[in-house]
């Protein structure tokens, strides 16, 4: 198995060995759902190919999207905490390729070995940096003054 996650080339050999001895390869069709928003999820993804909606409810039967992730994206990183509840629902929007991890074997492989612990979690903060912009520029976009969108137009 070929392990296609954004910070390999950080590693060493056995360390990269160390993690694809823990991870498989899961491809899931357009349009399923691999976790849902609340739940309690046992597993953490790294995108290989395809895409991935991020949804939250927004009332009794809607769903928003938030964000979509692609190739090298980290998914599912909530399991990581301690209650390991699911923050968003996602959905795939193309067939995608993962790479899945149960939670428990990659923090147990984390705390063993301190250098994959830290390219992990740097690259979990890196991601999660990155989510925090995005959202923040759709706020940007959902608060801006209607004036300020008219005049845009205009220009």
């Amino acid at each position: 198995m070929f392990l296609r996650i954004p910070f390999e080339r950080q590693l060493s050999e056995n360390d990269r060995a160390s993690l694809v001895e823990l991870a498989d390869c899961v491809t899931v069709e357009t349009g399923q759902i691999i976790f849902r928003e609340g739940e309690r999820h046992p597993f953490v993804y790294w995108i290989v190919e395809g895409q991935v909606s991020l949804e939250m409810a927004s009332g009794e039967k809607t769903m928003q999207p938030l964000v979509t992730l692609a190739d090298g994206d980290l998914l599912a990183w909530s399991s990581l905490l301690t209650d390991r509840r699911m923050t968003a629902t996602a959905k795939t929007i193309s067939p995608t390729r993962l790479m899945r991890f149960g939670t428990e074997s990659l923090l147990d492989l984390c705390e063993a070995n301190h250098e994959i612990g830290y390219r992990v979690m740097q690259h979990i903060a890196g991601q999660l940096a990155q989510r925090l912009l995005a959202t923040r520029l759709q706020m940007l976009d959902l608060f801006q003054h209607p004036a300020e969108l008219s005049s845009e137009s205009k220009s």
